[in-house]
């Protein structure tokens, strides 16, 4: 792994406070370093100041006094063997050690190194600046190619060029080679002290910069933590009350004063055929279908409504269902000077409240038509009698043999029409009676009996077609004879129902023997079954044809409440209904009552 990678990965493992310490750390340092660097730098750039003043006023004052400028000319003083003496006799430094002179050339006349002698250094900018009058001072590390002699033997020297001018023109330069080395040390000296000091104030600084941001950190760690605790919480509590809502089956939607929807949520998208645009959308256009707000819409311009705004409209679910949606909007906080800036809408699906009402009403209306059929009934009763009971005298006179016999036989029918008047009415008003919660012993093909009279217009107006099986022997169970006739009533009424067209429907009665129940304790049993050709019961809806005012027809042509009283009643007389599609077509309802021993003991 290259090593910028692996310093990556290292520095990737450390956390803030520490990547901190290290970067103030580093900074100490480079501040230290860079304050040593510069107290050094300016140091030598005064010393070098001051040298270019004295040393270049003594140079001058020494040379013109003790020598002359005819050196510079003149061979025969270059080679004088006793030069070099007077040259550092005449410029007399403590640590000077070295004195070199040159041309206006650049060429070096005299040096005591005789190997340098003639020779010309061009890349010397010092030199160059120097022959062009100005005094120059340099403090350095020898390295040039003229220094081959210092190296090696001093850290660093101080150079002085030193220009002689005569009628303004430079006739040569003289250099001087120092070792200042108590100023070198004393420079030294400054500058450790000068770090030591930066060390000792930046790592004080240091420690105290490190304890605060670990302070600091650990406080923003408890922070975070606390604040991650709290944001899960209120997530959890934001699923909780969501969860509630939607378990409830409401929907909530936040809307803007413009009546836009900012937020809405699972079962108020759900409810609208167009909901993947309901965010964005205006209310009144997003539940309701509309191009403006409605007359008393709280979003309508220059509107003041009384809060809450109540309204039902009618839209279309996305499996293209019209339901019915109680809205209920409420202004949220409101600003005295501004008004309320959002309105919560509680959304609630009353589609299934008012089919159940508009069912009560139903019922209410075939309650009252049956207690006017009981009192219709009690009418029709009266003169019913009085036909049947003067037939019958007419017919049992010794005269009513010499009665034509197309008369007698015209009398005979009326009567039985009659009879069966009365046969009708009494079982209306039976079946109009309230229940007194009766157990007898009731005989289930006279039930059968008389509610196929009381259906029989029905079937031949639906061109029904009927087939009748009824065991042989006694069917009696313990009931209540008119809710059993209210059973069978209510299961042939529904098998009418589903063949408008006609159709056949089929009722057989059977006894089940002890041996074929032997999951009951071995106990006979009565099994009525009713076998229609309709259009039979879709497979998901075989549980639901039970439930309170559930209803597979239009609204008004039933109540839905038919099938759920026949189970309430199977029920109380221990009985059971199985609702299943024919094998061939159309449903099937088995209903299973105990049976009993009849009266005369068959």
């Amino acid at each position: 792994m290259p090593v910028i990678q692996r310093i990556q990965a290292r520095w990737s493992r450390f956390d803030d406070s520490q990547r901190f310490s290290i970067a103030a750390l580093l900074c100490l340092v480079g501040c230290a370093l860079a304050f040593g660097w510069l107290l050094k730098v300016t140091v030598y750039q005064l010393a070098q100041e001051r040298e270019d003043d004295l040393t270049g006023r003594f140079v001058r004052h020494q040379v013109a006094e003790h020598l002359s400028t005819d050196l510079f000319r003149n061979a025969e003083l270059l080679q004088d063997e006793k030069l070099g003496e007077q040259l550092l006799d005449a410029l007399y430094f403590e640590d000077l050690f070295r004195v070199k002179i040159y041309g206006p050339d650049g060429r070096i006349l005299w040096s005591d190194e005789s190997e340098l002698i003639g020779r010309l250094f061009p890349d010397n900018e010092f030199l160059s600046r120097a022959l062009r009058g100005e005094v120059v001072s340099v403090i350095e590390i020898p390295h040039r190619t003229e220094h081959e002699f210092e190296r090696g033997t001093f850290g660093q020297i101080m150079e002085t060029y030193v220009p002689i001018q005569e009628a303004g023109a430079v006739v040569g330069v003289i250099e001087v080679y120092r070792h200042p080395e108590a100023f070198f040390r004393r420079v030294r000296r400054s500058v450790w002290i000068l770090w030591l000091a930066t060390f000792v104030g930046g790592t004080v600084l240091f420690l105290a910069m490190v304890g605060g941001v670990r302070r600091i950190n650990n406080a923003q760690q408890r922070l975070q933590n606390r604040l991650r605790r709290s944001a899960a919480k209120l997530q959890t509590e934001k699923g909780k009350l969501e969860g509630i809502v939607n378990a409830i089956g409401a929907g909530l939607l936040l809307v803007d004063r413009e009546g836009r929807i900012r937020w809405a949520n699972r079962n108020a998208k759900s409810w609208f055929p167009h909901y993947q645009n309901l965010i964005g959308s205006t209310s009144y256009g997003g539940l309701c279908n509309l191009e403006e707000p409605c007359q008393d819409c709280p979003f309508r311009a220059n509107s003041s409504p009384k809060f809450p705004v109540y309204c039902e409209p009618r839209v279309t679910s996305p499996s293209g269902q019209d339901r019915v949606l109680h809205i209920v909007t409420t202004p949220e906080p409101i600003d005295s000077d501004a008004g309320p800036q959002h309105f919560l809408q509680l959304i609630l699906d009353v589609t299934e409240q008012k089919t159940v009402e508009a069912q009560l009403q139903q019922a209410t209306k075939m309650s009252l038509v049956g207690q006017l059929g009981g009192g219709l009934a009690h009418q029709i009763n009266n003169p019913v009698g009085i036909l049947v009971t003067t037939i019958t005298h007419h017919l049992s006179t010794k005269d009513a043999n010499s009665l034509p016999a197309d008369l007698r036989s015209d009398l005979e029918m009326l009567e039985r029409q009659c009879r069966r008047i009365d046969h009708c009415v009494k079982s209306l008003l039976s079946f109009s009676r309230v229940s007194e919660g009766l157990r007898v012993p009731v005989d289930i093909k006279e039930v059968i009996d008389e509610a196929l009279l009381l259906t029989s217009p029905r079937m031949k107006q639906s061109s029904v077609q009927l087939d009748v099986h009824l065991d042989e022997r006694p069917c009696v169970s313990m009931g209540d004879p008119n809710e059993l006739l209210q059973v069978v009533l209510n299961v042939v009424n529904n098998a009418i129902d589903a063949m408008p067209e006609g159709g056949r429907l089929a009722i057989d009665l059977h006894i089940v023997s002890p041996e074929q129940r032997p999951d009951d304790n071995g106990k006979p049993a009565l099994l009525l079954r009713f076998s229609d050709t309709g259009h039979g019961i879709p497979q998901e809806l075989t549980q639901r044809i039970f439930e309170p005012f559930f209803t597979t027809r239009e609204a008004g042509s039933g109540t839905g409440i038919g099938l759920a009283v026949t189970k309430r009643i199977l029920k109380s007389v221990e009985g059971t209904i199985l609702a299943e599609n024919s094998p061939g077509a159309g449903a099937m309802f088995t209903i299973e009552l105990p049976a009993v021993e009849s009266q005369d003991g068959a």
